[in-house]
């Protein structure tokens, strides 16, 4: 029993990093859409300017939508709201 408790609790072979942004905010270089030419026109639309704009702004909603799924979590827990 007491090596199953000490393999619990030994961080080695786990992931134990914050994890509480998605890798998907920092996916790396930004490019322009291209949708190819059409009639000798090249269509892009360069969204890299504002990039950083959605960046944050999809962090913020993660931050706060986590924050508010946890108040409701523990709310629900502890009886604050009734459902019914």
């Amino acid at each position: 029993m007491e090596d199953i408790v000490k393999g619990a609790a030994d961080s080695s072979d786990k992931d134990t990093s914050w994890g509480i942004i998605p890798s998907w905010f920092d996916s790396g270089e930004c490019h322009p859409f291209s949708f190819g030419s059409i009639h000798n026109i090249s269509v892009d639309i360069d969204y890299c300017p504002a990039a950083d704009y959605a960046k944050g702004a999809a962090t913020f909603i993660w931050v706060v939508g986590t924050f508010f799924a946890i108040l409701g979590l523990v709310s629900g827990a502890v009886g604050v709201v009734s459902r019914g």
